[in-house]
């Protein structure tokens, strides 16, 4: 099932979109500020973002798409808004633009073409960080801190924060 983030600061259409999804057969969260956004997108679990960048200026979700962006610059983020508010996203990466009217359709073909992308076959970069999360591995009382820096449907590759350590 795949998993979708929705950053929705002013909460006008994330529970609209959360329907639509969920009917689609998404797993869908809501985050209605950006720092909450961004501590769970970096938690790996989501497999796609969708922010609405409508709310006010679209400081906040600009901000999360450059969080998400650095952190899984791999994984898709759909940008909803009116034509005004999607018209200046440089230097954002945007899979693709959810313009509104918000319509059933829409948004499930953006998410649709977001998992499709998401099972297509890649290349191997050699040397490539495709992920940049904190994570730990504990053993007993002892605890490693580490960077989860490939994610793929078999697993992770976690590399050691410091690499001098007993």
């Amino acid at each position: 099932m795949l998993n979708v983030l929705v950053l929705d600061p002013e909460c006008c259409s994330s529970f609209l979109i959360k329907s639509i999804l969920l009917g689609a057969g998404y797993a869908v969260s809501v985050s209605d500020n950006e720092p909450e956004a961004v501590r769970k997108f970096a938690t790996g679990l989501f497999d796609v973002a969708l922010v609405d960048l409508s709310a006010g200026d679209g400081v906040a979700g600009r901000a999360f798409i450059r969080a998400a962006n650095a952190l899984l610059p791999e994984l898709p983020v759909l940008a909803l808004g009116r034509e005004e508010h999607l018209a200046d996203l440089v230097g954002l990466s945007i899979f693709l633009t959810v313009p509104k009217p918000i319509r059933v359709a829409r948004v499930t073909e953006a998410v649709r073409r977001a998992a499709v992308h998401l099972l297509a076959p890649r290349p191997a970069a050699p040397g490539r960080c495709v992920a940049s999360l904190p994570a730990e591995v504990t053993w007993g009382l002892d605890a490693i801190p580490c960077r989860v820096t490939s994610l793929s449907d078999r697993g992770v590759l976690l590399e050691p924060a410091d690499r001098e350590f007993d």
